[in-house]
């Protein structure tokens, strides 16, 4: 989802995260939902073979990653 004209975004400091937050907006990472649309990729599924590569599934959802999310949210947790 685009955010609406006029709402205010919060850009990191960093300019490879600021980037890397843009490309998610403009859906135009190289996970394979975006880039089967582009006809770069033999198919949208992830790795996992549950459901398609997305930004959330990627991020929120897939098993291949649930250690590492773990890990990410103790860390904000203590921070």
């Amino acid at each position: 989802m685009i955010p609406e004209l006029g709402s205010r975004i919060c850009w990191a400091r960093e300019r490879d995260i600021g980037v890397s937050y843009c490309r998610m907006l403009l859906y135009d990472t190289m996970l394979n939902d975006d880039t089967f649309r582009i006809a770069v990729a033999m198919s949208p599924l992830c790795s996992c073979n549950v459901e398609n590569e997305t930004i959330i599934h990627f991020l929120c959802e897939c098993i291949n990653y649930s250690e590492a999310r773990s890990q990410l949210f103790d860390a904000v947790n203590e921070f």
